[in-house]
């Protein structure tokens, strides 16, 4: 159970007299409290990350010229991390938490291939992958939320 602290109408008020904030019930805090749904894990776009992660981590190994090498490959293996971690909690994942994992990895590939200096061909498909792994979670997660 999570509560929502980000909504502008979470934070509220009531007027009590004396008697009744000396016999005040904590129950009062559970009209606010919000449910948020289990999410529904996309395995195609799960599968399209740990693709560009396993690719960005190859990558890295072979740039060794590269300044940001190391960057790239610890974008890659954190990436690979929480792809695997989404996969392996897909039952307990809230869709909060779904979400955001989701995106701060799409946006840490794309943040990861700027760093490269391979050939236009690897860059762009490593981008393009990147492009559509965000669209397809981005189309996933509003198929969920209506």
């Amino acid at each position: 159970m999570y509560i929502d602290v980000l909504k502008r109408k979470c934070l509220s008020g009531k007027v009590m007299g004396q008697q009744e904030f000396q016999n005040f019930n904590l129950s009062f805090y559970n009209q606010s409290k919000i449910w948020i749904q289990k999410a529904s894990i996309d395995r195609l776009a799960l599968s399209l990350g740990i693709f560009i992660s396993i690719g960005l981590l190859i990558v890295a190994t072979i740039e060794q010229n590269n300044d940001y090498q190391d960057l790239v490959f610890f974008i890659g293996l954190v990436s690979l991390i929480s792809m695997l971690m989404i996969y392996f909690e897909k039952g307990k994942i809230l869709l909060y938490d779904y979400r955001n994992r989701m995106i701060a990895t799409g946006l840490a590939f794309v943040l990861g291939i700027q760093f490269l200096e391979s050939s236009f061909a690897v860059l762009m498909t490593l981008m393009l992958l990147s492009f559509v792994f965000l669209l397809k979670f981005i189309q996933n997660f509003y198929s969920i939320k209506t």
